[in-house]
């Protein structure tokens, strides 16, 4: 009588197998997390970029509405000659160059409200309202944080999983057929 044990030893097999499982499941998770802060500092970053630009553009407004408000002084102390010809053009092009920043200056605004929508899907139909810019607290340092711990529980999950697929690997390579025999025999005498 032959009898096949080898499904007794795939019980081990199975167990790496659904430890592979849970690994890969894990590391699906430290991802996930991994790509969700990502996704947070980038839009965070980006906002705080569109918001600087943005204050930038209303600076640039209220220098260009003060020279505005200067021109008819200057032109009249033109007109009488307390000023000459060169300093009334250094006012015009200065005008013309505050005028230049403003347009440069709105078209980063633009660049940097063009990748926020784009990164969030948010449509042109919605406005974007400015608010006060986050600051970076002692905890934002480069030292380990909450980043550098998220990439290293990353890369010990995918450890597990490359050392769980290993062992399933092994075990399925390995896989003898185990047979067990045994026969019947007595001692007594014939006779």
């Amino acid at each position: 009588v032959e009898q096949d044990i080898s499904p007794l030893l795939s019980r081990k097999l199975q167990r790496t197998s659904k430890d592979v499982i849970r690994y890969e499941t894990a590391v699906l998770d430290r991802e996930a997390n991994l790509l969700t802060h990502q996704l947070t500092t980038d839009l965070k970053t980006l906002f705080n970029e569109w918001y600087y630009w943005h204050s930038k553009v209303l600076l640039q407004d209220t220098v260009l509405a003060m020279m505005y408000e200067l021109e008819p002084l200057v032109d009249i102390r033109y007109e009488n000659g307390e000023i000459d010809v060169l300093e009334y053009e250094l006012f015009r092009q200065q005008i013309s160059s505050a005028s230049n920043i403003k347009w440069t200056v709105e078209q980063k605004r633009h660049e940097a409200e063009w990748q926020i929508r784009m990164l969030t899907y948010l449509p042109d139909s919605v406005d974007m309202i400015p608010r006060a810019i986050d600051r970076m607290g002692s905890a934002d340092t480069i030292l380990i944080h909450q980043d550098t711990a998220l990439l290293d529980e990353l890369y010990k999950n995918r450890t597990d999983v490359l050392n769980a697929r290993i062992e399933e690997t092994r075990l399925q390579t390995r896989k003898p057929e185990y047979r067990l025999g045994y026969f019947y025999q007595t001692l007594q005498k014939e006779q």
